[in-house]
């Protein structure tokens, strides 16, 4: 065959006439060349050969597939399979052979592809064994799967050269090719063209490095300008390669890596991070994979929770009380669905964050009229909005896309009053919600924290808040390069921005300057998913492993510090009164002394509908905040019920079924009670009379 390209990961070459080439290579550097499968066509046996003698000829055989010609596909893209083999290892709730196979049997009954990309980190150590067994699975699979090497493919070959070499500068892909073959390559198929990059640059040494930056730009340069160019890589993109992409046709870049659900456009390309296949991602976003429904007309992208086609639309006809009754007064649909934020009573006015996981053109904010739920209007962002918008007594709203763009709006109308990016834009994961106090915006991401000018949009400072982080880069790759996208958003008192950081503690900043007033060290500290908390000068928030720290807001005094959780951090607190209300990731809801941390109760939710806790799967687990009103605690489980408890002694007094996880936390105004489903159904309940023993009455 003529015209078709063979590479040696560094060069790439096309077929002459006769179908012969000629391909460089070096002796021990170049381990394969392989044939950029053409349309239409499959390898006979192997799309790759390794180079044993480089004075011998490789031939490649092709067999024709007519499917793989077709303009119209559905491609499936599954990323962060973390398949381990060891009982003993502290990960095996991660993926075993079985499970993973169960999976990959769910997806394909499911969605029904075409083809399979799996993008990178099919391993969680990296061994021979896992390499092995993972390679068994995939091989079974139905339709064609194609691989990439991630970063923890490569994890126990490090480890073993550091100990060998006494260094990391060297290439560390070897166990991924015994039994994949190259850790980079493309394709076509249906007229497209696939490129699988290994983009973890630390994974190679410097001469495989720009032997890989030398094949990249060749195979690019190579394709016809008409043709789309698909890019699946391991890790999130920087916006300097994203630039370099600019004079290509590609128009999807799609990722893994970061545990979590993220989308933007960047030009004409399509930017998109997929959650985990086997377990929940790291933003509570279910287990699951990511659809592209290719056509000559353009191509549609969707992500798909696995096996959420179980969850129920149940007719929901009110909130049975202990004394009377919450009768649903509206009911909407929200594009996106719902996450832990959950909507906001504001006034005489429901605002709710939107997301938009697909680029159709749906995230943003949107306000809704309580008294029947019509669309007051809707502002559309950039990329979604995945925390709570934050209000003013001025009438006034700001939010951040997870992208890392701050939004003020005028809470009447909607209308933007200005934008501004934080440092790191596009590359972030924000997920806290911003405060506004006096006359600036405050935003808190994890290790860094800026502030910007009420007025204007212009920034008055910025800070680094763990200076054993990435430095300059806090602000970057989802923000000092962790996994974790974090909803413990911060809080203003007296003067003090506060905040909690990962690995640091709580620290209290002042609002003038971002100056450090006090520091509350906890080097376990976990601040993973829930909000931080005020009752008088007492703060509340996460604390190491199953804690919970409480210290004195002005000074960061502790009162105390204490392993009082079910669940490794909180995903959500209140409190009230002398109480507080802490949900976690496995154990629902428990309730303690606020100044001394005395366990009162725990209340356990059901079985969830839906995996979604972080490297979790088959828990029974709360994500959204709770919400004390009065003698009652609000409970969201994500066993899609709703439960009303007695305060003071956990008992339920009422559980109505959504059929579908209420991930988002419950609001209350004086006019009802607002719900959201995960899925997107959002409620509005009226109140009762004051005596009837309605929440907030």
């Amino acid at each position: 065959m003529a015209g078709v390209a063979v590479s040696n990961g560094e060069h790439v070459v096309r077929t002459g006439r006769d179908g012969t080439y000629l391909l460089p290579v070096e002796p021990g550097e170049h381990a394969f060349a392989w044939v950029v499968t053409p349309d239409g066509f499959r390898p006979a046996e192997s799309f790759y050969r390794a180079v044993a003698d480089p004075d011998k000829a490789l031939d490649f055989d092709l067999v024709p597939a007519p499917e793989r010609s077709r303009r119209s596909f559905r491609l499936a893209h599954i990323t962060d399979l973390h398949l381990i083999v060891d009982r003993r290892s502290p990960g095996w709730e991660l993926t075993s052979a079985a499970c993973l196979k169960r999976s990959l049997a769910d997806l394909a009954r499911e969605a029904k592809p075409d083809l399979i990309v799996a993008g990178g980190d099919l391993t969680n150590h990296g061994s021979l064994d896992e390499m092995e067994a993972v390679h068994q699975v995939l091989s079974a699979v139905e339709p064609p799967l194609f691989p990439l090497f991630g970063n923890h493919d490569g994890s126990e070959e490090r480890r073993l050269q550091l100990a060998r070499e006494g260094k990391a500068d060297l290439t560390f892909t070897r166990h991924y090719e015994r039994f994949f073959g190259p850790p980079y390559y493309s394709f076509d198929w249906g007229g497209r063209h696939f490129v699988l990059l290994m983009d973890f640059d630390r994974c190679f040494s410097p001469r495989d490095r720009r032997r890989k930056s030398a094949w990249l730009q060749a195979d690019l340069r190579m394709q016809p300008p008409h043709r789309e160019i698909i890019l699946v890589q391991h890790g999130p993109p920087a916006a300097d390669f994203l630039e370099s992409l600019e004079d290509f046709n590609v128009r999807f870049l799609l990722y893994g890596h970061r545990h979590a659900s993220k989308v933007f456009s960047w030009g004409d390309t399509a930017v998109m991070c997929t959650p985990p296949l086997c377990f929940g991602g790291a933003d509570h976003t279910p287990c699951g994979y990511r659809l592209l429904d290719f056509s000559d007309s353009g191509a549609r992208s969707g992500l798909a929770a696995l096996q959420g086609a179980a969850l129920r639309q149940p007719e929901i006809r009110g909130i049975d009380l202990r004394n009377g009754r919450l009768k649903p007064l509206w009911q909407v649909r929200i594009p996106g669905g719902l996450l832990p934020p959950g909507p906001v009573c504001a006034g005489d006015a429901v605002l709710v964050s939107l997301r938009d996981e697909d680029l159709r053109g749906d995230p943003g904010v949107r306000s809704l009229d309580p008294a029947s739920g019509e669309t007051r209007w809707t502002f559309h962002s950039e990329a979604s909005i995945k925390n709570k918008p934050a209000l003013s007594t001025g009438g006034l709203c700001a939010a951040v896309s997870v992208s890392g763009r701050v939004f003020l709006l005028e809470t009447a109308t909607g209308r933007l009053r200005w934008s501004a990016d934080l440092p790191g834009y596009p590359e972030l994961f924000a997920y806290s919600s911003p405060v506004i106090a006096g006359n600036a915006v405050y935003v808190a991401e994890k290790d860094a924290c800026a502030a910007f000018n009420l007025e204007k949009g212009e920034m008055l400072w910025s800070r680094i808040l763990n200076p054993r982080g990435q430095g300059a880069t806090a602000f970057r790759r989802g923000v000092a390069g962790r996994d974790v996208p974090c909803y413990g958003s911060p809080l203003v008192h007296g003067g003090l921005l506060i905040a909690g950081v990962a690995g640091r503690g709580l620290l209290g900043l002042k609002l003038s300057s971002g100056e450090t007033a006090w520091v509350y060290e906890a080097p376990g500290l976990k601040n993973e998913g829930a909000a931080l908390v005020l009752e008088g000068d007492l703060l509340v928030g996460a604390g190491a492993e199953n804690s919970l720290v409480v210290v004195h807001a002005g000074s960061g005094k502790p009162v105390w510090h204490q392993e009082v959780l079910p669940g490794p951090y909180p995903t959500g607190l209140a409190v009230a009164g002398e109480r507080i209300y802490a949900a976690t990731p496995a154990g629902g809801v428990r309730c303690c002394n606020l100044h001394s941390g005395e366990v009162y109760w725990s209340f356990a939710t059901g079985a969830d509908l839906l995996d979604m806790v972080p490297r979790r799967r088959g828990l029974s687990s709360v994500l959204a905040p709770p919400v004390a009103q009065g003698d009652r605690v609000l409970v969201g489980g994500n066993d899609g019920c709703l439960y009303i408890l007695d305060g003071a002694s956990g008992e339920c007094e009422s559980r109505t079924d959504f059929g579908a996880p209420l991930v988002a936390s419950p609001c209350s105004s004086a006019a009802g009670l607002c719900i959201g489903t995960w899925d997107g159904r959002l409620y509005f309940f009226a109140h009762c009379k004051r005596d009837s023993g309605c929440p907030g009455s």
